[in-house]
């Protein structure tokens, strides 16, 4: 299993991951081929080699970055794109949990401004990010825990209290560590990328090192390198890191008055919100009357926005939550050739047995709907193929 640790001994930044994925073995062309599958122009990247405390990495600069681009045309550009559409999926989902924080943190209603994150800079970061990743055939993501740090910097908000509002929101759930830092040395935008994609874990998980790669932020610092250090290589086996578990919390409530045409719009809400899980029952409530029991998993950084959505969109006048442990299988995407087509197929393990085998469905379905055949078919196919 192809894994990658980022080791932040010394913070984070979008450019700063860009950099040590390219000095981990993703080539610039290769990078620049598939970023300009976005329809943007009026930027370009070019790396460096630069010396921090002895130590060189690469220095990534994306010049004629600070160009405007408001969330709604983020979304809208990657899109338009010619990325695959798993690209493609995780850079909307990294842009939107961007706008549900910075409106979290400035209690926006409307359409957020992104300031300083709202220009070419931050989406090549978030885009390079997760292409870089693709390039090198990354399986599994672990990162250590996140420095955090104190001190000012100046915004549009006037001088705010470091971590930014928005990388202490992201700071939840994951481990952190005290840094004698003074300057903001986790970035919204690299906090973004890592809480977000990577499993936080104490020490680097058991692998074999194929690659060691370093990239390099703009600051110097008296006593340390501004460096991010990455490790790429293999976990021969899933049962080399035990499979995790995580406590996630339960929201749920009761409805009786709510029109059903409005309960699957709430469903989709919350899911692109951020729930895991949404799901219903039905119940009956007081003077026998017909009802919904509504029930959505969630991480805890999500509980108030969701809430929010539950409270806002239904008829309700309480929620109750409580918290739940979860195992999570080891999951693997891998691909089935059939005499169909091939088939993509999630595998999950547990403590290294294989548990479970998922064909995905969007494969399944072009396949049925271009041979004409049952779509149940393709499945087994899918299956069968795999196991043997």
């Amino acid at each position: 299993m192809k894994t990658i640790y980022f080791d932040c001994f010394s913070g984070v930044s979008g450019d700063m991951i860009l950099g040590s994925l390219l000095d981990a073995g993703v080539k610039l062309f290769h990078l620049k081929k598939e970023l300009h599958k976005i329809p943007l122009k009026g930027y370009d990247i070019t790396q460096r080699v630069v010396n921090k405390h002895g130590f060189k990495g690469t220095k990534v600069d994306i010049k004629n970055s600070d160009k405007f681009l408001s969330a709604h045309r983020m979304i809208l550009l990657i899109k338009k794109s010619r990325l695959d559409k798993s690209i493609k999926d995780t850079i909307i989902k990294l842009i939107q949990r961007f706008i549900a924080l910075e409106s979290k943190v400035h209690g926006a209603k409307s359409e957020i401004h992104l300031h300083e994150l709202g220009t070419i800079d931050t989406l090549i970061d978030i885009s390079g990010a997760v292409i870089g990743l693709h390039l090198l055939g990354v399986d599994k993501i672990y990162a250590s825990p996140l420095p955090i740090f104190r001190g000012f910097v100046n915004s549009q908000h006037g001088r705010i209290p470091l971590p930014a509002p928005v990388t202490a929101e992201l700071f939840k759930g994951f481990p952190v560590f005290h840094s004698e830092q003074t300057e903001e040395i986790v970035t919204p935008t690299g906090a973004l990328i890592i809480a977000s994609l990577a499993t936080p874990v104490n020490q680097m998980p058991p692998m074999t090192i194929n690659h060691v790669g370093y990239g390099a932020g703009n600051k110097d610092f008296p006593n340390q390198p501004n460096l991010l250090r990455v490790f790429l290589g293999t976990i021969n086996s899933p049962s080399a890191i035990r499979n995790p578990q995580s406590q996630i919390w339960i929201l749920e409530t009761n409805l009786d008055d709510l029109s059903p045409q409005i309960i699957g719009y709430v469903f989709d809400k919350l899911l692109k919100t951020g729930a895991l899980d949404v799901w219903t029952f039905p119940i009956q409530m007081k003077k026998s009357r017909p009802g919904i029991l509504l029930k959505v998993l969630t991480e805890e950084k999500d509980i108030a926005n969701l809430e929010q959505i539950i409270f806002s969109e239904t008829t309700t006048f309480g929620i109750r939550r409580y918290p739940v442990w979860r195992t999570i299988l080891d999951r693997r995407m891998r691909k089935a050739k059939t005499k169909y087509g091939t088939v993509r197929v999630k595998t999950g393990y547990l403590n290294g047995r294989l548990m479970s085998i998922s064909p995905e469905y969007e494969d399944c379905r072009k396949i049925a709907e271009l041979k004409k055949i049952p779509l149940k078919q393709v499945y087994q196919e899918a299956i069968n193929r795999y196991q043997h």
